[in-house]
Order: structure tokens, then C-alpha cells, then sequence
């Protein structure tokens, strides 16, 4: 597609959702995206692990915000459910955003370490921040691992609240 024609069509589906009754249609393909980064969050957080790792965490962190960005889609179709999907997802990829920033600053330390005018002096000081930063990068690891349960927990809650608004409701009496 077209960048115009994808515009257009992310413009329509956001009309149909402001309206006040969006289509049926609308809301699960918006449900369906939901859905989608929800099950991709969860597989990245599984796959991290608990064991801090660099690259890991910053799939978690992209996942966190595909889904919050999905949820922003979906604003009001779950009954409250993304409100506190989200709030919880803004608090969990801030968190990982400070690790992350962390772990650049400490990328640009030993690149500058291995600059070859660098004095044996400098290169001593840049190895002590970069411990440091380390250090500092696995306290915060530490701090969301308890958040971690707390997402996963979210998420069930997520897919429990997709599932009821897209399964039909059947309304009528026992013959």
C-alpha cells in the first residue's frame, strides 16, 4: 500500500471507533491487533527469562509499547480493561526505558574506552563507570522482575476481556 492509502484506512477505522456505535467489524479488527501485541508481549517477556540480559530487555520494552499503542486503538472497547492495561504498560516500559538508557550510556563508555587516545587514566575511570552503570542497570532488572508477574497478570486480564467483547452473545430461551 500506499503511505495516502494506508493513511486513509487507519483514518476510517479511526472514525468508525470515535463514533458512537462503532461497527462490529471495526472493533475486531481493532480487538484483533490487541490480541496480537498482547500474545507478542507475553512470548518476549517469557523468552527474557528472569536473568538480565541487554537484548532481551529491549524486545520487552518494544513489545510494551506495540501493545500500548495497539490499546490506544482500542480506547474505550474493553469496558475499562485498557484503561488499566495501559496505565500499567506506561509504568512497565518507563521502567525498561531507564534500564535501556542505561545500557546506550554504557555502550557510548566503552566505545570511548577503546578510543586509541585514550590514557591509561581516562580508560581507568570509563572501566569504573562502566561497572557501575552495570550495576546500576541490575538493580533496576531487579526492581521489574516483581513487575514482570504484575503484566503477565494484566495480560490474562487482557485476553479474558478481548475474548468476552468478540465472542457473539446469544440472547433467546430454552426450547
Amino acid at each position: 500500500l500506499h503511505a495516502a492509502a494506508l493513511e486513509k484506512r487507519v483514518d476510517d477505522v479511526a472514525d468508525r471507533l470515535e463514533s458512537d456505535k462503532p461497527d462490529a467489524r471495526t472493533v475486531a479488527v481493532v480487538l484483533a491487533a490487541v490480541r496480537k501485541r498482547s500474545r507478542q508481549l507475553k512470548a518476549a517477556i517469557d523468552s527474557a527469562g528472569t536473568v538480565y540480559g541487554v537484548d532481551p530487555l529491549h524486545k520487552v520494552r518494544l513489545a510494551t509499547k506495540k501493545l500500548r499503542y495497539a490499546l490506544e486503538a482500542a480506547d474505550g472497547v474493553l469496558d475499562g480493561a485498557d484503561d488499566r492495561a495501559r496505565r500499567r504498560l506506561k509504568r512497565f516500559q518507563e521502567r525498561l526505558g531507564h534500564i535501556h538508557d542505561m545500557q546506550v550510556a554504557q555502550r557510548y563508555v566503552r566505545a570511548t574506552q577503546n578510543e586509541k587516545d585514550v590514557t591509561p587514566a581516562l580508560s581507568a575511570q570509563l572501566a569504573t563507570l562502566d561497572r557501575a552503570l552495570d550495576v546500576h542497570c541490575r538493580q533496576l532488572h531487579g526492581q521489574v522482575l516483581p513487575e514482570r508477574q504484575a503484566v503477565m497478570k494484566m495480560l490474562e486480564e487482557l485476553s479474558t476481556a478481548i475474548e468476552s467483547r468478540l465472542t457473539t452473545k446469544r440472547f433467546g430461551r430454552m426450547a
